[in-house]
């Protein structure tokens, strides 16, 4: 793998590259973290390897880097090498290099002894050392290749260098810690072994076995072995560095900056010592002083070294410090003018500052110099993103695309493109090449399978929904989303089937089960929803979405208590979580559905309180005139006064033209109850052509009642005849249709007729309890006072708030001769429904019956006061 392919392996997680100061920092924190051998060695071979193959490639630039660091090596071979003051010179140390490593030759096994006695060891003794000695006790050469983590060259010439050399030293040492920071496990457990053999007492041996256990992960023994080398040794950089090396693998921030610290103090020219100190300084410490001078340290003894570059870049810019960041990048430039990277760390700086054209200007440079990166190719169509060369942008990133060797990533921004341009469907046949290349690609299906539904192409939406639930068969998500397009595709009954699958794979996620619910609510499959809803709580049980959802479906099935318990429970929950906290419907329109509840049961009291409720907490908002329209519909309905329809109308007349729209029905059916019979047939016209398109059956409905109470019944029944007619409406409208009619042919005594479209009714909707109490009106008036009452019961059964089935149920008991069960079904009525006078007609009835003179003389003031409001 090449430098420019483990750059660009870097960037997959970056939707378009360095764009902004945040993916700036993210890619050269991720660069520095991969290079890293104190804390990351498996995946630091995969860079170090990389970028020491474009140094090595890069000719060049070695030229320019030798000229600086020749200043370096000439200053180093014009002092001795650094050793502790307290340390006596021996007279080995005395001796030119050559000699010494001849002498070594001569008695490996005397050097062995030395080596493990008190005696001292010179820090930078190597083995057979045919050059002079530089940094860190190794030639010049190795050293330099060390210094700018060129670690597969360096690991290369030790290796030959070890070959030839017949004792262990500090050659294979330094080659262990190539080793370990290349990842290369194998090698170093044989070297490992090799050395134990040869001199298992040597402190070089020791280091290399400390070496093997830290790539091993056992850090602790590590550690303790290294603490085992000889007193002298706590002189020497290497020992320092592979004890910093494990106790920063152990945590000991602390710890492993100080031994590092100890290293680049014994070892000035230790250039990849101070990258390394900076690091824990920076990354662990968070000493942001300390860290920009080991940077500045270590660029001072290797201008080239690119990890330093990044890491003082990415620093400086962390501080927007870009005057400071630039001038790192220059000095790059300066140090390796034909280094292609250089003039791209620049050009980033500049895109950061929104330098455009300079940033294109420095990019030139570095696309000049290598033709073939992809990378320079991506940045440059981002920066002319930013400046609205669309076209131009394409162009680049098409030609990133071609260069690159991970051409699903390329693709995948060549897709964000097209997406910026307008190109959707170009952008999905980017996705779609991508996918093909690598069928797994996660970012490349997601934003695939969102083209393809914005774009409404739901048919190959299907089909790649279904290509990832076969990859990946046991994967919830991909499940759903296959079900999900089969949705779209109004394939309902599959998608069914495939949310049912979905469910069958977790037992912890309740969306599947969710989903599911949502399409038998747009099925108006109301058991099956409820069904649904029901096991996602029973994975979730403080939903409140779902509660609500359970809630909606028990009330659009007529289950009105369980409905009503699903509603209060869910608005229990909302208002005991944290606001910050709360998901689902917010509490005022759960307050909303239950009051919605109250007036579909009847409850015209309870609808009120609950909307003077609403209407307290939703003043001085948009949507107030709402709520107090509601409020007024459900007053006008309780009360049925004149007083209150006329402020019904009023708050009619706020509403917006939609809300008008929807709510010309419920309004006339309101005012229809409160005898204002010539406004509801202005508002329903015999043209009925202008409601609103799912209130029509509604409408026809109403028109005929009030036909009817203005006494023209032929036209009323010809009206809710029409009504029973009309296609395209749903079972219950046609079930309220026929109970309209049913209710017109028994005021025109027509009992055959009205039994006939009553049993249509239940045919239509076995659930209506209107239904049910209009044949037990028709069982009453034929004497069947047992079918009368058996009929008044299942209509309480459906709906326990049913004022007109305990009426129903008074006059049958009236007529058995059962006055006191009577009066308490009267009085039952009244309290659901006070405004109603037919109610309150019935129960004086059975007073006066009773001879409770005091309540009936009560309940006549009570008649006499409504009366007056009519």
């Amino acid at each position: 793998m090449t430098l420019k392919e483990a750059e660009e392996l870097m960037f997959k997680n970056s939707s378009i590259e360095s764009t902004t100061i945040q993916k700036r920092r993210h890619y050269s924190a991720l660069a520095l973290s991969l290079s890293l051998a104190l804390l990351v060695p498996a995946l630091s071979a995969l860079v170090s390897e990389a970028k020491s193959k474009e140094k090595a490639a890069s000719s060049a630039s070695e030229i320019t880097e030798s000229k600086s660091a020749s200043k370096a090596e000439s200053k180093s071979e014009s002092k001795p090498e650094s050793k502790p003051e307290s340390k006596p010179e021996s007279k080995s140390d005395s001796k030119p290099d050559s000699q010494k490593t001849s002498a070594k030759r001569e008695k490996p096994a005397k050097a062995e002894k030395k080596s493990n006695t008190d005696k001292a060891v010179p820090a930078v003794e190597g083995g057979k050392a045919d050059q002079p000695l530089g940094v860190i006790g190794l030639p010049r050469p190795i050293a330099k290749m060390i210094n700018q983590g060129r670690w597969r060259e360096a690991s290369q010439l030790l290796e030959a260098r070890t070959k030839k050399e017949a004792d262990v030293n500090r050659d294979n040492a330094w080659l262990a810690f190539a080793y370990l920071f290349l990842g290369k496990s194998d090698e170093l457990k044989k070297l490992a072994e090799d050395c134990d053999k040869q001199a298992p007492k040597s402190p070089y041996t020791l280091l290399v076995k400390g070496f093997n256990l830290t790539l091993d992960g056992k850090f602790e023994e590590a550690e303790k072995l290294f603490l085992t080398l000889p007193k002298q040794f706590g002189a020497d950089p290497l020992a320092n560095f592979a004890l910093a090396l494990v106790t920063a693998k152990q945590g000991k921030a602390s710890a492993a900056a100080q031994y590092c610290q100890t290293a680049v103090e014994l070892d000035p020219q230790f250039a990849w010592g101070f990258r390394t100190l900076g690091y824990l300084q920076q990354r662990w410490l968070e000493d942001i002083g300390k860290a920009e001078e080991a940077y500045a340290k270590a660029l001072e003894i290797e201008p080239g070294m690119t990890e330093a570059q990044d890491a003082l870049v990415d620093l400086r810019l962390s501080k927007n410090d870009f005057d400071g960041a630039i001038d790192v990048a220059k000095s790059a430039i300066k140090a390796g003018p034909k280094v292609a990277a250089n003039h791209y760390r620049l050009s980033q700086i500049y895109t950061e500052q929104w330098r455009l054209r300079d940033a294109l200007e420095i990019l030139q440079n570095a696309i000049d110099l290598d033709s073939t990166n992809p990378r320079f190719f991506r940045s440059r169509a981002s920066i002319k993103s930013f400046q609205g060369n669309l076209n131009g942008a394409i162009a680049d990133q098409q030609k990133a695309v071609e260069l690159s060797k991970d051409k699903p990533f390329e693709l995948i921004e060549l897709s964000n493109m097209n997406v910026l341009a307008g190109n959707n469907n170009r952008a999905a046949e980017n996705l779609a090449e991508a996918i093909k290349i690598e069928p797994d690609n996660q970012a490349a299906h997601d934003k695939l399978y969102r083209i393809l539904s914005q774009e409404k192409r739901f048919d190959d939406m299907v089909a790649e929904g279904r290509r990832m639930a076969e990859r990946k068969p046991k994967e919830v998500r991909y499940r759903m989303e296959y079900a999900y397009a089969l949705a779209q595709a109004k394939r309902l009954d599959e998608a069914v089937e495939q949310y049912k699958l979905a469910a069958g794979l977790t037992n912890t996620d309740p969306e599947p089960w969710r989903r599911l619910g949502a399409l038998y609510i747009g099925k108006k499959d109301w058991s099956s929803a409820q069904r649904a809803f029901t096991n996602a709580l029973n994975i979730n049980p403080t939903s409140v979405a779902d509660l609500s959802a359970l809630g909606f479906c028990y009330a659009e099935d007529d289950e009105y208590m369980k409905a009503e318990a699903a509603f209060v429970t869910a608005l229990a929950l909302q208002q005991l979580t944290p606001p910050n906290q709360q998901t689902g419907p917010s509490k005022i329109d759960l307050m909303r559905s239950l009051a919605g509840l109250f007036f579909a049961e009847g409850r015209f009291s309870d609808a009120t309180t609950q909307y003077e409720n609403i209407v307290m907490l939703t003043r001085n908002t948009p949507q107030s005139s709402f709520d107090m329209f509601m409020l007024l519909k459900a007053k006008a309905m309780r009360d049925l006064t004149k007083q209150s329809a006329l402020h019904l109308q009023e708050a009619f007349q706020k509403l917006d033209k939609e809300q008008k729209s929807r709510e010309t029905v419920p309004l006339a059916d309101a005012l229809l109850k409160s005898g204002a019979i010539t406004e509801v047939l202005v508002l329903l016209p015999e043209d009925l052509s202008g409601v609103y398109p799912k209130h029509l059956a509604d409408a026809m409905q109403t028109r005929a009642k009030a036909l009817a109470v203005k006494g023209d019944l032929d036209q009323a029944i010809a009206v809710a005849t029409k009504a029973t007619e009309l296609k395209d409406i749903d079972y219950e409208q046609k079930s309220d249709a026929w109970f309209v009619l049913s209710e017109l042919q028994l005021m025109k005594k027509d009992l055959a007729g009205a039994e006939a479209s009553a049993n249509k009714a239940l045919e239509s909707y076995v659930k209506s309890p209107e239904a049910y109490a209009m044949l037990g009106k028709v069982a009453l008036l034929k004497n069947d006072s047992k079918a009368a009452m058996s009929h008044a019961k299942r209509a309480l059964e459906l709906n326990p708030y049913y004022a007109g089935a305990y009426l129903l149920q008074g006059d049958a008991q009236m007529a058995t001769g059962a006055i006191k069960e009577a009066k308490d079904s009267y009085r039952k009525a009244v309290e659901l429904y006070p405004g109603s006078l037919e109610a309150h007609k019935s129960l004086l009835q059975a007073l006066k019956k009773l001879s409770l003179t005091d309540e009936a003389k009560h309940e006549e003031e009570q008649i006499a006061q409504l009366e007056s409001l009519r």
